[in-house]
């Protein structure tokens, strides 16, 4: 499985870095419920901001929160009831 993680973090960097959003990872320091990430580019959490983050941490825990570059962690929203993809 870690092959095919691997493989998949080349593309989504690759397509990302073509379409200029950022792409990061969950720090290492994060929890199941505080998410932390250092993006490149990102100065401050405004609309409109959007960058691609994949997560390594397995969590099912609710109240969960994402830090970017230490601006301040906000709560994070599934966006549908089965969905992995969450939004802050």
């Amino acid at each position: 499985m870690t092959d095919l993680n691997d493989r998949l973090d080349v593309y989504a960097s690759d397509t990302i870095k073509s379409t200029s959003i950022p792409f990061a990872h969950v720090d290492s320091t994060s929890t199941s419920t505080v998410f932390t990430a250092t993006v490149p580019g990102i100065t401050k959490l405004e609309d409109g901001v959007l960058c691609y983050i994949r997560n390594n941490v397995v969590t099912s825990a609710s109240g969960c929160t994402l830090n970017i570059n230490g601006l301040g962690a906000k709560p994070m929203y599934a966006t549908t009831a089965n969905s992995s993809i969450i939004t802050t």
